[in-house]
């Protein structure tokens, strides 16, 4: 029924709808990539940042899809599919890139913490924390209380009371 991902003799097998959002995240970064390059002069940025938002967007909403039925390794390998996808979109402003960057961050740091991988987990909500700061402007305070919430977490849970 291509809902199915198994393990056949070692080899990790995926299911049908994380291959089909593997090549729509891959596809979505390929034209986004010819749309800016062939129009760079003439294309509005706000229509650059909405490239990088949609592709954010369709990775997450097909992750959490993923998450939603039981598959939270594969909504783990597709956050880190959009993860690539995004950072290999070429901007020359690339303030709102990062700020999809650090969301994304964020989600893996969370989808980590539930497997309880909390020395990655604590890499990726560090990186979300230091790349918010970079983007200041850009990453809400709500955002930004949100990634240090994570980290708390994540922290506590490895019962590193002192730095949580």
């Amino acid at each position: 029924n291509g809902q199915i991902a198994g393990v056949r003799n070692g080899v990790q097998r995926l299911q049908r709808k994380e291959l089909v959002a593997f090549q729509a995240l891959v596809s979505a970064s390929r034209v986004a990539n010819s749309v800016i390059s062939s129009t760079r002069r003439s294309f509005p940025a706000n229509h650059l940042e909405k490239f990088v938002t949609d592709l954010t967007v369709l990775g997450c909403k097909l992750a959490y899809d993923l998450r939603d039925e039981g598959f939270p390794r594969s909504a783990l390998r597709i956050l880190t599919h959009s993860l690539s996808a995004i950072q290999r979109v070429n901007v020359s402003d690339t303030s709102h890139k990062d700020t999809a960057v650090v969301h994304l961050y964020n989600d893996i740091c969370n989808l980590l913490r539930n497997f309880g991988r909390t020395d990655g987990a604590k890499a990726f909500c560090s990186a979300a924390i230091d790349l918010a700061y970079e983007n200041l402007p850009f990453i809400s305070n709500a955002s930004l209380s949100k990634f240090h919430f994570n980290l708390g977490k994540v922290l506590s849970d490895e019962g590193d009371w002192q730095n949580a």
